[in-house]
């Protein structure tokens, strides 16, 4: 999501897509972590 985008959105859609992408971001690292984990 760039910049300008979140500009224009008002504050509480800001939030949902922050919250948004930090859980896929959470759910990511989860996921190369038992990778890692896996290949250990």
């Amino acid at each position: 999501v760039r910049s300008w985008m979140l500009e224009e959105m008002p504050p509480n859609d800001r939030c949902l897509v922050m919250t948004q992408f930090l859980a896929g971001f959470e759910l990511c690292l989860r996921m190369l972590r038992s990778t890692y984990c896996h290949f250990l």
